[in-house]
């Protein structure tokens, strides 16, 4: 099946704004609508450049851009939480990823392959380090060494062979991949006269004398054994869905990122100092400071009739194009197959049945279903945005049966659409008969 109309113009909208909110009536298919078109750029949860995420009132900066987190320390069989470390949040995560793309994607396939075999490279002796296979490691010193271990987060730690405090120095593969990008072979380690100068210039403080072994040991015993097979990297599109984005606090979750996830300021040109930046360790691809990578697309979904739709102020509102998803849009949801699920389709005769229904209630719903004398109508005064999109009638296929749709789906939506208004019990009357009338336009 194509593309519709309507997912073309939203896939143009995103591709000029970079933000795209899909707003309207609820049941419309709108966080449907959102994925269909992440798929058409070729982003999917399953190949990792879609991510979707339901903001709510309990989501913060921390779940969503980063915060601190406990950790335990496992060295010397000490299992006790104590101590922090700073964690990427969903958001932060994902570009991350988004990055790499962009940033793989602008390298040649030689400085890509160089970049993989220290990643593979780290990782191997990690594996080597836990199973006991690597016991030490030299250092430029004749007979003097280290001892590895690996640190619960991933990391590798090394400890001087006769240091009995248990004194472990963190040697992170962000910064070996730093490192390695300046000494880029055993000649360059070599060639180095002051290690503590040299490598600390490049990498920040920290044990360079570790540094610099490992990073020695990882040439001398696992570079040269990886495939150097590379091609050329495609630049991809990342497409990040905030379902219901109006239901969570904006200005908790997103902190300063209201400037970096502004469309004018997609790459870094819009980067922002973030509130952990003092915790990011360097070789980090955000050690300067976060921003949002130019492949990726944020958008954003919310019914218009939410009472939390107030906390969208204008301050976001102006960062995100919006588009209107109708009832009338998105009909064709209930012509395909998929929707449906694992009942299946409706026959024609009932899912005719099904749109004629639908259609007279939100005729009635906006007074436009001309059934009977204008003078004996009962007038609902709802607008087209309390209208009940295709997706509720989906439901028709738990019980195949329309009193049920209507007194489990349908009838509790309306009546909390009139709570507190004058005759909500004729209107409701009304808005049942209108529901009930099976016939053609």
């Amino acid at each position: 099946m194509g593309r519709s109309e309507l997912e073309n113009n939203c896939i143009k909208i995103l591709k000029s704004n970079y933000n795209l909110i899909l707003t309207g009536a609820p049941g419309t298919g709108k966080t449907f609508l959102a994925k269909k078109i992440a798929e058409s750029l070729g982003a999917t949860e399953e190949n990792g450049q879609c991510r979707m995420v339901q903001f709510h009132p309990s989501m913060d900066y921390t779940d969503f851009v980063e915060g601190l987190r406990p950790v335990q320390n496992t060295i010397e069989n000490n299992s006790s939480v104590n101590t922090f470390e700073r964690k990427n949040g969903i958001f932060k995560d994902f570009c991350a990823e988004a990055l790499k793309n962009f940033c793989d994607s602008q390298k040649s396939p030689s400085e890509i392959q160089s970049e993989r075999n220290i990643e593979e490279s780290y990782e191997k002796l990690r594996e080597d380090i836990e199973n006991g296979k690597v016991k030490e490691i030299p250092l430029r010193s004749e007979g003097v060494s280290m001892i590895p271990e690996v640190s619960t987060q991933g990391n590798i730690l090394l400890k001087a062979r006769d240091n009995n405090t248990g004194t472990y120095h963190t040697v992170s593969l962000n910064r070996i991949k730093k490192l390695s990008e300046i000494f880029k072979n055993i000649n360059d380690l070599d060639k180095i006269t002051n290690i503590y100068k040299e490598v600390s210039t490049v990498i920040g403080g920290c044990n360079s004398s570790a540094y610099w072994g490992l990073l020695m040991y990882l040439y001398k015993n696992y570079t040269q054994k990886l495939d150097a097979n590379t091609e050329q990297v495609e630049r991809k599109n990342y497409i990040f869905i905030i379902d219901e984005i109006n239901r969570g606090e904006i200005s908790k979750i997103l902190g300063e990122l209201f400037f970096s996830i502004d469309p004018g300021y997609r790459g870094e040109k819009g980067k922002v100092i973030t509130q952990y930046h003092n915790l990011i360790e360097v070789g980090d691809d955000f050690e300067d400071g976060f921003f949002v990578p130019e492949n990726v697309y944020i958008i954003g979904t919310m019914n218009d009739i939410d009472r939390s739709i107030e906390s969208m102020d204008f301050a976001m509102r102006r960062r995100f194009a919006w588009k209107d998803i109708s009832v009338e849009s998105q009909m064709e949801i209930l012509d395909n197959e998929t929707s449906w699920g694992k009942n299946g389709k409706p026959d024609e005769n009932t899912l005719k049945e099904l749109k004629n229904r639908m259609t007279h209630l939100n005729q009635a719903i906006i007074d436009k279903y001309y059934k009977e004398p204008i003078s004996n109508q009962v007038k609902i005064g709802l607008t087209k945005s309390f209208q009940i999109g295709p997706a509720y009638f989906l439901k028709f296929n738990l019980y195949n049966n329309f009193e049920d749709l209507w007194k489990y789906h349908i009838e509790g939506l309306l009546y909390e659409y009139l709570r507190g208004v004058p005759d909500i019990e004729i209107k409701m009357k009304s808005l049942l008969k209108a529901y009930n009338d099976k016939s053609d336009n």
